[in-house]
């Protein structure tokens, strides 16, 4: 009898152990759902200045577009379901106000050349590094990773569009307001 409630006391122990860590899991899923799923993922600090030199290659020219002015780049990969819905939002507002580089990560060869001409209304790159070496972005470990740049100072970033559009219409605004329009 003392074998038998010994045992019916370790798998209570076992049992209420269990739930505790599964309570704890469940907390942390929910946690990070409430982030946007992305709790650790990396974007570019906000103010900091994007130095296509830090990444130890040479950019395509048209790469020096992105630190003059006021522009988006979004850096994107194949089969991404985040970048195919970046694809339709950016389509279905026929485009933005400022210039849009998409930027594809040199790994995926031939099939990013393919996915990157499907992006009509922007200018298309590749980055001379992989992504997980690309400095000059923070190394971006997340896709889509949307980024408003003014004169190559990040001043948005995000995941989506929608993270980046109030400070580019506020950006525009001072722009506009300077320039007397």
């Amino acid at each position: 009898m003392t074998v038998v409630a010994a045992l019916l006391v370790l798998v209570s122990v076992l049992l209420a152990g269990n739930l505790a860590l599964s309570a704890g899991i469940i907390r942390r899923l929910r946690a990070g759902a409430a982030d946007g799923g992305r709790p650790d993922q990396r974007l570019p600090a906000l103010g900091s200045t994007i130095d296509l030199g830090r990444d130890g290659a040479p950019w395509p020219e048209a790469a020096g577009q992105l630190t003059r002015d006021v522009a988006v780049a979004a850096l994107v990969m194949p089969g991404c379901p985040g970048c195919d819905r970046l694809h339709h939002e950016l389509d279905d507002a026929g485009g933005l106000p400022v210039p849009l580089y998409v930027i594809g990560d040199p790994t995926f060869g031939e099939e990013n050349d393919a996915y990157l001409a499907s992006w009509a209304g922007a200018s298309t790159l590749v980055a001379p590094v992989p992504s997980d070496r690309m400095a000059s972005f923070d190394r971006p470990d997340s896709f889509p990773t949307v980024v408003l740049l003014e004169d190559g100072v990040v001043r948005a970033a995000g995941y989506r569009l929608s993270d980046v559009t109030p400070a580019m219409k506020s950006l525009l605004g001072r722009t506009a307001h300077r320039a007397g329009v």
